[in-house]
């Protein structure tokens, strides 16, 4: 094989975890431009300044106007930002539906599991009638985040059609995924680690006519020099989907702006 051509896994990650990759592309804004984390937006309105068109951004104790601004955020969240000045977008994002899911990761002894544990995991149809939606065997996608004796599941849980399952306590979500895991997987015992993480109307619809809402958003949107809307909501929810997602909201506002602030 020539050794130019680049090989390709089917699973990767960052060695020390996703969180990586938002450090390093706060440690590249910064080099280039001023940051506020931890100040929750309550209103963006469009404005007018010196006769240009401007978004006075409100955060709690401050606001500010800019020449652009993107919302990289779920579409209920833009459509609260912007109800005020712009209900006919508020409404076509309000449109988009979503789900929330949990993710109960657990870790066990590879001697306590039946199964071998031969692939990467599995997906439950739902006419299977079960209290989950998947499984991920994660340490036979990433080996090296536990040692060769123990194994670490992720279980995922609720989803759009078991959406009261999210609402279960951690000590219920545990003894649900232990009871799933045993009957799938022969999970013997207790878990040795379990941490759960919570995704409350995280996992965006694409329902029947998404795409036609999509484009209706983006003509309103046009008509608005300088707002730009990006994330999972509108075209992929995959992790590639979103960065590409931002780079052409990014792109669009840069051509926009003018030569010095672009710079």
């Amino acid at each position: 094989m020539n050794a130019s051509v680049a090989l390709y896994v089917l699973f990767v990650s960052l060695q020390d975890g996703m969180r990586e990759l938002t450090e390093a592309l706060v440690a590249a804004i910064r080099q280039h431009a001023t940051m506020k984390l931890n100040a929750r937006v309550r209103s963006v309105e469009a404005v007018t300044s010196d006769g240009e068109p401007r978004f006075m951004v409100v955060t709690d104790g401050d606001q500010q106007e800019f020449d652009a601004v993107i919302l990289a955020i779920p579409a209920y969240r833009a459509a609260e930002l912007v109800s005020n000045w712009k209900p006919g977008l508020a409404e076509r994002l309000n449109q988009i539906e979503y789900a929330s899911s949990v993710i109960v990761v657990t870790g066990h002894q590879l001697k306590d599991v039946d199964h071998p544990l031969d692939a990467y995991g599995l997906v439950i149809p739902s006419r299977d009638n079960r209290r989950i939606l998947a499984v991920s065997f994660l340490t036979r996608k990433f080996p090296e985040r536990a040692p060769p004796d123990r194994v670490v599941l992720r279980t995922f849980v609720g989803g759009a059609l078991q959406p009261e399952l999210t609402r279960l306590s951690d000590e219920q979500l545990t003894t649900l995924v232990c009871e799933e895991l045993r009957e799938l997987l022969g999970v013997h015992g207790a878990p040795e680690v379990c941490r759960i993480a919570r995704y409350d109307r995280a996992m965006p619809q694409y329902q029947v006519g998404h795409l036609q809402r999509v484009r209706e958003i983006e003509e309103l949107c046009d008509a608005i020099p300088g707002l730009e809307l990006c994330g999972n909501a509108y075209r992929g929810v995959g992790l590639p989907d979103c960065i590409h997602d931002g780079e052409q909201a990014a792109e669009r506002t840069l051509r926009l702006l003018p030569g010095d602030a672009a710079g």
